[in-house]
């Protein structure tokens, strides 16, 4: 219920950066602070703690880079509801707006309820793992069981950023040093990373569910998912293009719904019950083609590759 509490609001960060945009931003200078202020007013730091599990307000789950990329290409589609068209009756139970006083403190807090975001969808995604696998574990075991994925998980997380950033920025600076010289390749250096961005999204895009039913560390999880996405590529981006349209979709129709008193409990129930079935849906399909590959993946030693799960 992350409308109810405190509601701790961005706006140190976005603020600036729209008055800056103003004042340098050129041309579009003035939409981009536009959306800079919408951002501030809408997004609450709260979501995070709800930014990989179907919530309609986090909107978009961003479990997996695929999601992610959406996100950030399409924001209005990906975006979770207006908490500003909320009934009365539901917003009126919103806590008051809290700024935490510096920009350190929020970046602070997204960082401790990002950690607890991890931690949750781990939490809430082993069982339904052990679920599709036909598996029964202890609490202990389970409890051991959502550590580890967690950790690795984490580990992931913290792998992709780093790549992701020995890769920006020397490129960035290389344009940068080439936008003094009178040569702009800003266009060029946009479309270069948003198809390199599409290429590891989807090739990731099972990197989660390898961690999870595999139960295998980040490395081999990301090497496993490319596997799958290499040998049934167009399964794949059917079943990512198709589950991301029905997700966002139905963020839509919530947003509609929730100007109604009962718009937003029937949302909430609805979306948790489509995020679940989504998750278990994306389970299946990762276990039943990564068992394909197993079972005909020639054995240790040999270089038999007659056979094929295709």
């Amino acid at each position: 219920m992350l409308w109810i509490g405190v509601q701790i609001p961005i706006t140190r960060i976005t603020t600036p950066l729209s008055e800056e945009m103003l004042e340098r931003g050129g041309a579009n200078g003035e939409l981009a602070a536009e959306q800079l202020t919408h951002i501030g007013e809408t997004f609450r730091l709260n979501d995070v703690i709800g930014s990989m599990l179907p919530s309609v307000f986090a909107g978009l789950s961003r479990d997996n880079l695929f999601n992610l990329m959406m996100t950030i290409f399409a924001p209005g589609l990906s975006g979770g509801i207006d908490r500003r068209n909320l009934a009365e009756a539901w917003s009126s139970l919103s806590g008051n707006v809290t700024d935490p006083g510096s920009v350190g403190a929020i970046f602070g807090l997204g960082l401790l309820f990002f950690l607890v975001s991890t931690l949750i969808t781990v939490g809430w995604r082993v069982p339904l793992a052990m679920t599709v696998l036909g598996r029964s574990l202890s609490p202990v075991e389970t409890i051991r069981y959502v550590i580890r994925s967690w950790v690795r998980f984490v580990a992931l997380i913290a792998i992709l950023a780093i790549a992701a950033l020995f890769l920006i920025v020397p490129v960035v600076l290389v344009a940068g040093v080439l936008l003094i010289l009178q040569i702009d390749l800003a266009a060029l250096v946009s479309i270069f990373f948003v198809m390199l961005g599409s290429l590891v999204a989807i090739y990731a895009r099972f990197v989660l569910e390898s961690i999870i039913v595999n139960d295998i560390g980040p490395v081999s999880a990301l090497k496993r998912s490319a596997i799958l996405t290499q040998t049934f590529f167009g399964p794949t981006v059917r079943f990512s293009i198709a589950a991301m349209l029905i997700a966002t979709g139905a963020l839509r129709l919530w947003d509609v719904m929730i100007s109604s008193p009962p718009g937003l409990p029937v949302a909430i129930v609805v979306n948790s019950f489509l995020g679940t079935g989504m998750a278990i849906a994306t389970m299946m399909f990762y276990y039943d083609r990564d068992r394909l590959i197993q079972k005909f993946a020639p054995a240790a030693g040999t270089s038999d590759n007659t056979q094929t799960p295709l």
